[in-house]
């Protein structure tokens, strides 16, 4: 048979960079909908770095996606690298 590697699939990651909520959610929820209708919803995961101190709320599709050690990040500063 196949060797172990060669039957995992890898898994890819989303992260959003944003202040706040992310306009452009529906779009983004549809496009996981439907990846995970596909059954791809365990080929990826989604994280946000939003601004400390921000959470999304419960209806957010981005709730629990952000990451703990955020960074304040001014629009096209070197603080983006470090985000």
């Amino acid at each position: 048979g196949a060797p172990e590697t060669a039957k995992r699939r890898g898994r890819l990651a989303f992260l959003f960079l944003c202040r706040a909520q992310i306009p452009t959610a529906p779009i983004w929820t549809a496009f996981f909908d439907e990846a995970r209708r596909e059954g791809g919803g365990d080929h990826y995961r989604v994280y946000s770095h939003p601004r400390p101190g921000f959470s999304f709320g419960r209806a957010s599709p981005f709730y629990g996606t952000e990451i703990s050690n955020r960074t304040n990040v001014g629009w096209g500063a070197v603080t983006v690298a470090k985000a």
